[in-house]
């Protein structure tokens, strides 16, 4: 357990890392709300292009930056900064393991790996609480 939580952290760190040290992009802006001279232009291109996520519209393009990100939202974008944009989580089976994500939640085998992993233990009293908004001290 503590060598799975080390490796986590090793590897959250090299993400956060290369997400933290902007390179110039090249492109024109990727989404319509995300000018290029936006203080987060280049992390938010960064992260498109990696596959980490695709934006809150596709038309128009938008990454929707005042948004907040909800609980089920983080698990995807985690599982795939940390696997790649090809990854898909296994199939959930017959539970989630969390009182308030059914089975057929969009995010439902992307919170059971999260949590299969280790990297997550929910919000309390058995349930994940996906739709509540992640926080700094969360992240």
């Amino acid at each position: 357990m503590m060598k799975k939580y080390f490796q986590f952290l090793i590897i959250s760190s090299l993400i956060l890392i290369s997400f933290l040290m902007p390179r110039p992009v090249e492109a024109a802006a990727t989404f319509n709300d995300v000018p290029e001279w936006h203080w987060a232009y280049d992390w938010i291109e960064r992260l498109y292009n990696a596959g980490v996520t695709s934006g809150c519209s596709q038309t128009p393009m938008l990454y929707c930056p005042l948004d907040s990100v909800n609980r089920a939202q983080m698990a995807k974008f985690l599982l795939t900064a940390i696997y790649g944009e090809g990854y898909t989580p296994p199939a959930v089976g017959n539970s989630t393991g969390f009182n308030d994500v059914p089975t057929d939640h969009w995010a439902a085998a992307w919170i059971k790996q999260l949590s299969m992993e280790g990297l997550t233990n929910g919000c309390g009293d058995g349930n994940y609480c996906p739709f509540d908004a992640v926080t700094r001290a969360q992240m």
